[in-house]
């Protein structure tokens, strides 16, 4: 049993905010509930025998609404879950979970408590709804950083800076990147890192054809060599947790939100977009002759325009503890030891564009976690005696905010170098855990559903630890698909249902669908709590027999 589930009186408190509001409408701003005694919305049946369910979320790029529709689905079959963990871009699908369940509209059901049936049903269409965020505000800060710039990598290879170099116009291509990166609408996200490094460089030509050819491979995750350690990337990570935070602030109805206008499109959207995609859900009558499209366009634009008149004044989600609603643990990988002084040493050598020596011993690399220092704790201890490598370099990192996190975790390695956590320990982006099962089950998590993709595991992940020294051994210690000791295929043995996406089969610029994809994949999963649950998942079944979701399963 989850030990830390929550005895109601969060629930409680926020119901409390939901009925207070403002005669305006307005709601207060939910401010400093603790977490950690509550269960994020799960009733309390007062006979100890609630089973709990978290979800670990695998980290895939810009196709992160391939999360959505998973989290959606679990919830419109599930109900609530009791915690979650992700790297990479899990960390912000787990940001915008907490943030849901940070909303008091969410759980308020005519001035009661929802059931689990309403509650999840509440979540999934918030879930679904994130694709109206992406349509309503297609041209914001936000909705540009959910896609991690990747639009800006086809607008700068349009600029003709191959032609450039090689006709030798080095100083061209320097200002016409400059320009670029400088211009009104970007500015707000490009790293300064990069643009100084542009416009100070000691050997213009050297930076300038490394920092193109990185910007033409943008996105893609691929893996080249260890300058991807060391060249400030595109991203300002600062500023794209600060954009971040707006949707999980909205989410979490933090702000000037309208407690009538959230109540009038959960009330009405909510039930009747069960099993529905967003396409759908938007055109469905919310009960008052509008759309439920129409109902969240007029709820995010009023709070948006609202927000922005003086958004420094209002509390930001970005800026609470991880964990405050909702247990959730996020990942990274850490160089420590000698990996950090190697890692300095080539930064400084890089910017100088000088030679450098890039020897880093693999043991020096840690899988470091966020979370409340209890969780991190228990995960610590591990308890369910797992013996696999990847639980043997769990590193707690402690208890810190979301900002902290969401400037780290999502900052891979070709989107930006990596990046200190503190003076002793360096980020290297959130690959390290394909899989976060272990840890959740370390926790307290009774059942864990993992949303994941087919296909080989030995992708960008392995190919970063190989940069940073990991040898076959460990590799096979870490990655192997048949090997039952192995971190991933412990992993996979030990959750209890499995969502097979293919959101690889997809580009990142096709997010509906992806979510479509994810919303309608099959669950492998052979424990009764998901196939024998009141409103079980029509597409379950015991083995999808695919490489990365079934354990053991080659190709």
């Amino acid at each position: 049993m989850l030990k830390m589930l929550w005895k109601g009186c969060l629930v409680a408190a926020l119901l409390a905010l939901a009925a207070g509001c403002a005669d305006d409408g307005t709601s207060e701003q939910p401010g400093d509930v603790a977490n950690n005694d509550g269960n994020g919305g799960k009733e309390d049946n007062g006979g100890g025998d609630e089973q709990s369910l978290c979800v670990g979320v695998r980290g895939n790029g810009a196709r992160i609404f391939a999360h959505f529709g998973g989290l959606a689905l679990i919830h419109e079959h599930y109900g609530p879950i009791d915690g979650i963990a992700g790297g990479s871009s899990g960390s912000i699908s787990s940001f915008l979970t907490e943030s849901i369940y940070a909303n008091p509209h969410v759980r308020n059901c005519g001035g009661k408590t929802c059931d689990d049936r309403a509650f999840g049903a509440r979540a999934a269409l918030l879930y679904k709804s994130i694709e109206g965020y992406l349509m309503v505000m297609a041209n914001s800060e936000e909705v540009q950083a959910i896609q991690l710039l990747i639009p800006l990598a086809t607008q700068a290879q349009q600029l003709g800076l191959d032609e450039m170099l090689a006709n030798g116009q080095i100083e061209e291509a320097r200002q016409a990147l400059l320009t670029l990166f400088q211009s009104e609408d970007l500015k707000d996200l490009i790293n300064p890192e990069l643009i100084d490094l542009l416009a100070n460089s000691p050997d213009p030509q050297f930076h300038i054809e490394d920092i193109w050819g990185s910007i033409k491979s943008f996105g893609s995750f691929a893996v080249d060599n260890d300058r991807l350690f060391v060249r400030p990337g595109l991203i300002d990570f600062e500023a794209f947790a600060d954009k971040i935070g707006r949707v999980g602030s909205f989410y979490a109805a933090y702000g000037p939100a309208n407690a009538d206008t959230w109540t009038a499109f959960l009330d009405g959207c909510a039930e009747q977009g069960r099993e529905r995609n967003w396409r759908e859900v938007m055109t469905l009558d919310a009960g008052d002759g509008n759309t439920c499209g129409d109902h969240f366009a007029q709820l995010l634009t009023t709070w948006r325009t609202d927000l922005l008149v003086d958004e420094a004044s209002y509390d930001s989600r970005i800026n609470d503890p991880i964990g405050l609603y909702l247990p959730a643990l996020i990942s990274t990988s850490v160089l420590q030891g000698d990996a950090v002084n190697t890692f300095k040493n080539a930064r400084e050598a890089y910017t100088n564009a000088q030679p450098y020596t890039w020897d880093i011993n693999f043991d020096d690399v840690r899988f470091g976690y966020w979370g409340t220092n209890d969780d991190l704790n228990r995960v610590a201890a591990n308890p369910q005696g797992f013996a696999d490598d990847k639980t043997a370099r769990f590193l707690p990192l402690g208890q810190d905010t979301w900002r902290k996190a969401l400037s780290l975790s999502p900052a891979e390695p070709g989107l930006t170098r990596a990046l200190e956590i503190n003076d002793t320990l360096v980020s290297a982006g959130g690959w390290s855990d394909l899989a976060p099962t272990l840890v959740l089950k370390n926790m307290g998590c009774d059942k864990v559903a993992l949303v994941t993709r087919q296909g080989d595991v030995r992708g960008f992940g392995p190919a970063v630890a190989r940069l940073l020294g990991m040898t076959p051994d460990q590799e096979n210690a870490l990655y192997d698909l048949t090997d039952f000791k192995s971190g991933v295929t412990t992993s996979l043995d030990n959750s209890n249902a499995t969502l097979c996406t293919n959101w690889d089969g997809f580009t990142d610029a096709q997010f509906s669908d992806v979510f479509d994809d994810a919303y309608t994949s099959p669950l492998e999963s052979t424990d009764d709590f998901f196939t024998d649950n009141a409103t079980p998942y029509s597409f379950i079944k015991e083995s999808v027999e695919l490489p990365g979701c079934s354990p053991g399963v080659l190709n």
